[in-house]
């Protein structure tokens, strides 16, 4: 009957920190509104009008902001709900390419990569694709593009337009919807 209640006691010690995980590290810090990235080294300044969620340090995702009062457009005012709230995302990784061909293969219908393809599932301009909802995206288009530096580091600064139709509800109750 001891050994029973020794063993019994010894699972319940043991049995709680078998299953307790360790946290995974996040991307980085912020401290007075700047995030320091811990791996790649980069500083970002947040303004106060935007929420900042740090992601795990293994994600190519760094930082999410989200902008915290934004106002909903006119033509969505009867159905807020097809709106999206504004966000950017920070993602950093790394290419044997030039950032030039870096982001022509981005934009080419023929490249494929895991790298594309996991750039492709946040940053909706670069998906000229139908999307469920009824919504029907262009191709996107190259407004401007230029070559910046970054501490150093060699970039580009890529600017498109992707033309899409939405159907709208008229009000949330209504069949009837306006593009």
């Amino acid at each position: 009957m001891r050994r029973i209640l020794f063993v019994l006691l010894a699972l319940l010690v043991c049995f709680p920190s078998a299953f307790a995980r360790k946290k995974k590290p996040k991307s980085g810090t912020i401290e007075n509104n700047i995030f320091t990235d811990k791996k790649y080294k980069y500083q970002l300044t947040i303004d106060e009008d935007w929420k900042a969620i740090i992601k795990k340090d293994e994600n190519n995702y760094r930082l999410v902001l989200i902008q915290k009062n934004y106002e909903i457009p006119p033509d969505y005012q009867d159905a807020p709900d097809y709106t999206m709230v504004p966000r950017m995302v920070v993602y950093v990784g790394q290419s044997d390419m030039t950032p030039f061909a870096f982001l022509d293969s981005l934009l080419s219908d023929s490249y494929k990569s895991d790298l594309k393809n996991d750039l492709l599932k946040e940053f909706e301009i670069l998906n000229n694709m139908s999307v469920g909802d009824g919504t029907k995206r262009e191709k996107a288009v190259t407004r401007k593009r230029k070559s910046i530096k970054l501490d150093g580091t060699k970039g580009v600064r890529w600017e498109g337009k992707s033309t899409y139709v939405k159907n709208v509800a008229l009000s949330q109750s209504s069949q009837g919807s306006k593009r």
